[in-house]
């Protein structure tokens, strides 16, 4: 009940980057408290004590006894490198989707709609680089492999992008903070979202 032990938190691993700093300033003023990072895209059972936070991608949870609030969006563009142009020649805009190489995700349990929307436009001999983990394939798109989705504040810090369509609104990933009803108004749980929510940094590299 009290500022010290351990405070678990959950989320799919690559957005431990994202959340270091936020740690960090955590513990600058509650160094009695150990964070847990546990890395796992299987829904954890807060009710069970698995975690104390999760943070949770996608469509709002609606697991009962859980507590619910929104916390970031990561906004999508679909970009080329400079490296494809100068291996494969222009992107061919009139035939964007069939005339051109893509880099795509293939685990179709944990991708957003707008992945998925992209599946189905890209012929399959279009397909250069599939991978089920979403930061392969933006390693993999920033390495002019093919073309594809990034998060915009992750392209925007490297001059050899482009984005070669507009954004959609839709192309984004909402970020959840969810806890137990039991936990939730826990000095540790409470003063642990505090930072989570008032200490954000500017970009998440999802």
């Amino acid at each position: 009940a009290g500022l010290t032990g351990d405070i678990i938190l959950t989320a799919d691993g690559p957005l431990l980057l994202f959340l270091l700093p936020t740690i960090r300033e955590f513990q600058k003023s509650h160094p009695q408290i150990t964070v847990r990072f546990i890395a796992e895209r299987r829904v954890l059972r807060l009710d069970y004590g698995e975690a104390h936070v999760a943070i949770r991608l996608g469509k709002e949870p609606d697991e009962p006894d859980n507590v619910v609030q929104p916390f970031k969006t990561i906004r999508f563009g679909l970009y080329c490198s400079q490296t494809y142009v100068e291996n494969h020649g222009d992107v061919v805009m009139e035939d964007l989707f069939a005339a051109n190489r893509w880099a795509l995700t293939e685990n179709d349990d944990y991708v957003p709609d707008f992945y998925a929307w992209l599946r189905e436009q890209v012929p399959e001999d279009k397909v250069a680089f599939l991978s089920n983990d979403p930061v392969g394939v933006f390693h993999a798109i920033e390495a002019g492999v093919g073309l594809g989705f990034l998060p915009r504040d992750r392209a925007a810090r490297q001059p050899r992008l482009k984005q070669i369509k507009r954004s959609d609104p839709d192309w984004c990933l909402k970020l959840w903070l969810v806890t137990h009803v039991d936990r939730h108004r826990s000095a540790k749980v409470q003063t642990f979202l505090e930072y989570l929510r008032e200490h954000p940094v500017d970009t998440v590299d999802y």
